[in-house]
């Protein structure tokens, strides 16, 4: 959609992190060491300042107020609700069912940030929406006003907003859902929030779905894609995967403003998915939502370093996992990951893998160079219900999923916690291909884990799994 030229450049603004180092080749699984890394993190306690109290009040409403029948006139129209003012150009039908949806979104972000400090003169918080199809008549209007920066789709200010409008009704939805979050984001007594955090809990809570009765549903998993028309979030991050790579965490983490510049689309969808796995997971989601309520003063980027420092390896194996096989309905909980360190392996070992559950420690260390024979029995219910597929550890190719049949038996090695901070370990969750018998030869020493292979939104559908028997090979084992 065209830029209007009169508008001013967004000014660079820095992030409360430090400048995004350049992109590198390593793959997501490096940045455990990076976050592990001296002064990558630095002294949380040492730099954390004495919290100011929470604010009585909160800041006055100064948006301006607009001529109505003005506006009329010029082909916009008026919608209220208890917490959004609207005026656009589009359809009446459509336009007055967008005040309710945020009225809704606000009980949301009051469930989960907290509620905002009062009015000094008792009124609820209200934000300004503007949706436009076309932006001449809100500049006729003053209501586009000069002084705010070039934006593609949408822009917020203080309680006021701008977005053009979308081509798909959800996508509208979400725009107006995503823009609205910022706007009360801003007035939290919560000053010092990092831009990816900011950008994706935006992006967390527009993703929604209505119920026939207009009741929505926030921070929902984009499923089934077909009725989430124009969210292409899961969509760039398979790409940057199959192009060699998601962003890192460590990327993430130091996103500043030129990094959400118009045209480009990873930095959103890197926020997005960061914050759904932080929101979602059960390792990590109690303390996530913990840091949304920080009392006045408190900055996120050092609460966030003091939270999850200790975990940054486990963190870098959960996202490598998740993003490299992201569904629109990945299920966090089964495909949580139970580390468990392996030891060396003593005679012959026998591991149950079960298969509505994703990687599984076998508690077993594989040494770098030596062979290791793997061999498993058993069936799998993939599908249950009147016409089950099952499965044997081969896997069955009435389907694929992460680019192998389901139902095939799995292997990865997991390198250790790395003992140098400056270690930089290989990318984690490398699958090797088992079936039901194969020689694994580790090209470096750390964690056996195994898996059935399965779409990682399919695993509450499946039952039972494979016995797996695994022992130094054979020199004439292949």
């Amino acid at each position: 959609m065209a830029v209007f030229p009169r508008r001013v450049p967004t000014p660079r603004a820095r992030s409360a992190w430090t400048e995004r180092p350049g992109r590198t080749a390593a793959l997501s699984c490096a940045l455990a060491a990076a976050l592990l890394a001296p002064g990558h993190w630095g002294n949380a306690d040492d730099r954390a300042a004495t919290r100011p109290a929470q604010p009585e009040f909160r800041p006055p409403d100064v948006r301006p107020q607009h001529d109505a029948a003005e506006a009329r006139r010029l082909g916009i129209e008026r919608y209220e609700s208890t917490h959004l003012l609207l005026y656009a150009d589009i359809e009446p039908d459509v336009a007055r069912t967008l005040p309710p949806l945020i009225d809704q979104a606000v009980r949301a972000f009051e469930d989960y940030f907290g509620p905002l400090p009062p009015d000094r003169e008792g009124r609820p918080f209200q934000m300004t929406g503007f949706v436009m199809r076309d932006r001449e008549r809100f500049i006729a209007a003053g209501m586009l006003r000069d002084d705010l920066p070039s934006f593609e789709h949408g822009r917020h200010r203080g309680a006021e907003f701008w977005m053009d409008d979308q081509p798909f009704d959800y996508y509208r939805r979400h725009l107006l859902i995503h823009e609205a979050t910022h706007c009360y984001m801003t007035y939290v007594p919560r000053p010092r929030l990092p831009l990816w955090h900011f950008e994706g809990m935006a992006e967390l809570f527009a993703v929604h779905r209505l119920d026939a009765d207009g009741r929505a549903e926030f921070r929902a998993r984009p499923e089934p894609p077909a009725d989430f028309q124009g969210f292409g979030r899961v969509a760039v991050i398979r790409r940057a995967v199959r192009d060699g790579g998601p962003l890192t965490v460590r990327d993430i983490l130091a996103l500043n403003a030129r990094d959400f510049a118009p045209q480009t689309s990873e930095p959103y969808a890197g926020s997005w998915a960061l914050c759904l796995l932080l929101d979602q997971h059960p390792r990590y989601r109690d303390r996530y939502h913990e840091l949304t309520r920080l009392p006045a003063g408190a900055d996120v980027s050092i609460e966030f370093q003091r939270t999850f420092q200790s975990e940054a390896w486990e963190l870098a194996a959960e996202w490598d996992h998740f993003t490299r096989t992201l569904t629109p309905g990945f299920d966090f909980d089964r495909n949580a990951i139970e580390f468990v360190e392996g030891r060396p392996l003593n005679g012959a070992a026998t591991i149950d893998v079960a298969a509505d559950r994703g990687w599984q420690s076998t508690g077993i260390l594989a040494e770098a160079g030596q062979r290791y024979a793997i061999s498993a029995s058993g069936e799998a219910t993939l599908r249950r219900g009147e016409r089950p597929w099952i499965s044997r550890p081969a896997g069955i190719t009435i389907r694929y999923a992460n680019g192998h049949p389901i139902g095939r038996l799995e292997a990865a090695v997991l390198p250790p916690r790395p003992e140098s901070k400056l270690d930089r370990p290989p990318r984690v969750f490398a699958t090797s291909d088992v079936g039901d018998r194969a020689v694994l030869v580790p090209e470096a020493s750390g964690t056996l884990y195994l898996r059935i292979n399965d779409a990682t939104d399919s695993l509450a559908d499946n039952a039972a799994g494979y016995r797996v028997e695994i022992r130094a090979a054979s020199p004439d084992e292949e």
